[in-house]
């Protein structure tokens, strides 16, 4: 699949979204991906699987070197190898840190994702910005399956996931305040991340003019358990 990023990145003030810090125990193993070394200033949250083992979807080119990952308590962690799955698909990887995590990691068992057959009003985007280890999040209501579809038109099916447009003023300024930053969000459904982002459309004032769309991780769960290795089950 083609990944078709609206990259409108205006600076826009007082924007209305309604953005809210998330308390570090929804989210224990949510962990913020800093891109270093490039012009543009990119975070993107990431999903630690296992100790050592995390699980990232924009990370594919970048060398482990340009990659700080810092968890939700402040600390620092570097990488040790970055490993591109599942042919590239989505840009999926898979990042080793040197120093293990302690505590929950992200739940991978087949119950814990939503099967999407009618929308879900429970849903969140989840954020970093640039200069904190804080996790942020943005309401969002997710469609169901069969209401899906690609921009260029067609079914996205169990592959994605879409997200309606918000039509608050100024809704997509949580993902940048100027021209060289950066804030990719994860999906949340009912509390279980599901999807890293696609695409999304916003035009100059950063307003919604498209809806959100993301990949579903659910959807190739068993395959992602298959190549990172030491995937703990919980």
């Amino acid at each position: 699949m083609i990944v078709l990023l609206a990259l409108v990145l205006s600076f826009i003030a007082g924007g209305e979204v309604a953005v809210t810090p998330v308390d570090p125990s929804a989210y224990p193993y949510v962990v913020k991906v800093d891109f270093l070394g490039i012009p543009e200033y990119i975070t993107e949250p990431a999903l630690m699987v296992s100790a050592r083992y995390i699980l990232a979807s924009k990370t594919a080119d970048t060398e482990p070197a340009a990659l700080k990952i810092t968890d939700q308590a402040g600390k620092v962690r570097s990488v040790f190898k970055v490993t591109p799955i599942l042919d590239g698909v989505f840009t999926y990887t898979y990042l080793k840190v040197c120093d293990k995590f302690n505590g929950r990691t992200y739940p991978m068992t087949a119950s814990s994702y939503n099967d999407l057959s009618s929308d879900v009003p429970n849903s969140e985007m989840l954020f970093y910005y640039n200069n904190s280890h804080v996790l942020q999040k943005v309401p969002a209501t997710v469609m169901s399956t069969a209401n899906c579809t690609i921009s260029s038109g067609g079914s996205i099916n169990e592959t994605g996931i879409c997200v309606y447009q918000d039509t608050t003023p100024g809704f997509c300024s949580f993902l940048s305040n100027s021209s060289d930053i950066m804030r990719w969000p994860l999906l949340s459904i009912n509390g279980q991340p599901q999807g890293f982002l696609e695409y999304y459309g916003c035009d100059a004032t950063m307003t919604v003019t498209d809806d959100f769309d993301f990949n579903n991780i659910g959807y190739y769960r068993s395959d992602i358990i298959d190549v990172i290795p030491l995937v703990t089950i919980k």
